[in-house]
């Protein structure tokens, strides 16, 4: 017969190992979706740009709770400089589209936000 005190410990260890797989795939996102990480990001209805971790897009924006939080681009013509939301993110666009500014008009003017030049929420 078995120890009371090896049952207990397999008994631990079986409660130890299921805990840990419920969180694992608890804090997974569902199948399909993307997971969120942090990229630079810029908001449709208040204009604010800001680092944020987010996944599906268009989010939720930290300043004014609209859903309204995209990938977020910056003009590089010398200037404009705009920061403005990139609304093809997340559409499953295989080729690379054509970006174009949407205060200047700009083509081919956008690169991607490095994180010093955002305001932190």
């Amino acid at each position: 017969m078995k120890s009371p005190f090896i049952v207990g410990v397999l008994v631990l260890i079986v409660a130890v190992a299921a805990a840990n797989l419920l969180w694992f795939y608890g804090s997974q996102p569902e199948p399909g979706e993307p997971i969120a990480h942090p990229m630079p990001a810029a908001c449709e209805s208040c204009g604010k740009a800001y680092a944020a971790s987010i996944g599906k897009q268009p989010a939720k924006c930290q300043f004014c709770g609209e859903v309204a939080l995209w990938r977020a681009f910056k003009c590089t013509k010398s200037d404009c400089g705009a920061f403005f939301p990139y609304k093809g993110a997340g559409k499953g666009v295989t080729e690379q589209p054509e970006i174009v500014c949407p205060k200047c008009g700009g083509h081919a003017y956008t690169t991607e936000i490095s994180p010093d030049e955002l305001e932190q929420p």
